[in-house]
């Protein structure tokens, strides 16, 4: 561990009462069977304080990169459980912070510091700019006894005068931050001449790094002139090495910043950033108990000087909310407002206004040393944030309790304290997925989506509505057309006196089947009702006996019937004739 001495591997209190969450559903039995003893051993180490190894800060961090859906899970799955035995979104966040810690450690060839912020000089009407402080003598005792000498200035001197006598002076250590906006990275102007000078400091004379500069950026020369930009920060490599001899060249100046938020402004103390080539932008990981929790954190975001007031946080407050409504070229306020977003762990989708309400909400809270004092005026006091959660409970839990507040107002939902607010916010929530899904839409479908789907739903809708009607009516037209076709059939069977006493049964059993009936009784062509002439035409015989010829199936059906009602003397005509024709299709 004496790799990683001052890193705190001590679990916060965020992620032990994680801990004990999914023990308590372990000891349920709501866990599962494929759990690792090792895990559940290790959840009752950090839950009762015990401190983290480096080999389990990075199986944190890897298992929440591998399992980020399990957030999400139901709360009384394995997966959810799982996410609580290895420390929930507290864990998470604590465990990357502990990696990127250690990679820092890890990392610590070099020392890069973003140094002390001096006001520069507008620059002349000129190409380049009169003579900048850029920065000066100074020990910096809270950040790893860091010193920045004379020797540090002159070597960077003769390295600028070594390497080309090109430095580039950037918008906000953009070059330095991967998710930085293009435009800020590059060169808005170089430096083209580097000296050693002085200054006076807390009545002493100290060593000064000063440099000129050739604008290539109009707009951004423009701002220093009118005070919009007005400091600046180094970014000053530390026993650095030659990458093509390898020579150990000393300190190096790599860049110049342009800011309006320096990170210490005449303080012994400048801020500093892990390894160069590997830094990310400034992030929050830290609890934020109490209202000062909150100020240290603005104070980090904006990049403001350790010591400043209470009334600078606000007024880089108010300078930010207005930036969401008038943007200004070089800074990008949605990733401030990202940054904030993370550190209160609010929802990825709360807009903008609302991170910064949430944010002053904070700020209205009060501090830990004034919850302690009212909490010793008696028992009758309210606790620090909420009347319902003791005073220790996570401010950035409350805050996101207020967005549900005011998420459940904007719905329409009344809710008398914050808990019904959250409540009646996710059975919303939930409510609109299950619409989503009887739509066919995926959870990610916006509001836009969802009324085209009902917009489609709707027409196709009044679509069915008209063809239910067309098809009664053909259903209509065809029982006529089928009424009709039986009854020109019976008729024309009927035609024949022999057929026309059975017409009742006829038609019985046309109506009742059709196409048994057809195959039955085959409808008679015109002109041939009786299967030819009984007349003789002149010149011939009349045929000497009809009944010679085949038996009908009509003279049959009547033979049968007959039968049927001799042994049966309650048997009707109409239904010994039907009885007895089907009988003779049968057979045939």
């Amino acid at each position: 561990m004496a790799r990683y001495d001052g890193i705190d591997f001590t679990p916060p209190a965020g992620v032990r009462a994680a801990l004990r969450r999914g023990l308590a559903l372990h000891e349920q039995g709501l866990s599962g069977g494929g759990l690792q003893p090792d895990t559940v051993a290790w959840a009752r180490r950090l839950a009762d304080g015990g401190d983290a190894t480096p080999d389990k800060a990075r199986k944190m961090n890897r298992f929440f990169g591998r399992n980020g859906r399990f957030a999400t899970a139901p709360k009384d799955s394995p997966a959810w459980v799982s996410w609580l035995l290895w420390g929930g979104a507290a864990g998470r966040a604590w465990s990357a912070k502990l990696v990127r810690q250690m990679d820092a450690r890890d990392r610590e060839m070099t020392a890069t510091i973003q140094g002390a912020c001096v006001a520069l000089a507008a620059p002349a009407q000129g190409a380049e700019s009169p003579w900048n402080v850029l920065a000066y003598e100074v020990a910096l005792e809270g950040r790893g006894d860091v010193v920045l000498s004379r020797a540090d200035f002159e070597q960077c001197v003769a390295n600028f005068n070594r390497f080309g006598r090109r430095v580039p002076v950037v918008l906000f250590h953009a070059d330095t931050d991967a998710m930085a906006h293009p435009d800020a990275r590059k060169a808005h102007a170089w430096i083209t001449a580097m000296r050693v000078g002085s200054m006076q400091r807390d009545g002493a004379t100290v060593a000064t790094l000063e440099a000129r500069f050739r604008w290539v950026n109009t707009a951004t020369r423009a701002s220093v002139e009118a005070g919009e930009l007005a400091f600046g920060s180094v970014t000053l490599v530390q026993n650095g090495v030659d990458e093509e001899s390898g020579d150990e060249i000393g300190s190096y100046l790599w860049s110049f910043s342009l800011t309006n938020n320096p990170a210490l402004v005449d303080i012994p103390r400048i801020a500093a950033s892990a390894t160069l080539p590997k830094m990310t932008r400034l992030g929050w990981y830290g609890d934020l108990d109490d209202r000062d929790d909150v100020v240290e954190m603005l104070k980090s975001t904006f990049r403001l000087p350790a010591l400043a007031s209470d009334a600078e946080v606000t007024r880089a407050l108010d300078d930010l909310a207005s930036l969401l409504t008038t943007p200004r070229d070089g800074i990008d306020a949605e990733d401030i407002v990202g940054c904030l977003r993370d550190a209160l762990r609010l929802p990825v989708l709360t807009p903008a206004a609302d991170v910064i309400a949430a944010v002053r909400n904070a700020l209205a809270m009060p501090s830990e040393d004034d919850g302690a004092a009212s909490s010793s005026a008696g028992a009758d006091a309210r606790p620090m944030l909420s009347g319902h959660r003791p005073a220790s409970h996570s401010l950035t839990e409350n805050i996101m309790q207020n967005q549900f507040m005011t998420l459940a107002a904007r719905l329409g939902i009344a809710s008398a304290t914050e808990e019904d607010a959250q409540r009646n916010v996710l059975a919303r929530a939930e409510e609109s997925l299950t619409v989503r899904r009887q739509l066919g839409l995926g959870a990610d479908a916006g509001v836009k989506d969802v009324e085209s789907k009902i917009t489609a739903l709707a027409a196709d809708s009044a679509r069915v509505a008209v063809l239910t009607a067309e098809v009664e009516a053909l259903r209509v037209v065809e029982a006529e057309r089928a009424a009709r076709e039986v009854e020109e059939h019976v008729s024309a069977l009927c035609a024949d006196p022999a057929m026309s006493k059975a017409r009742p049964a006829l038609e019985a059993f046309a109506r009742a089947d059709y196409a048994a009936f057809s195959k039955a009784y085959p409808k008679p062509a015109a002109g041939d009702l009786l299967g030819g002439r009984i007349t003789a035409e002149r010149g011939t015989s009349a045929p000497s006996d009809l009944n010679a010829a085949e038996e009908s199936h009509t003279d049959r059906a009547h033979r049968e019937a007959l039968k049927l009602q001799a042994s049966n003397p309650s048997l009707n005509y109409r239904d010994a004739l039907l009885t007895a024709s089907r009988k003779i299709v049968e057979v045939q």
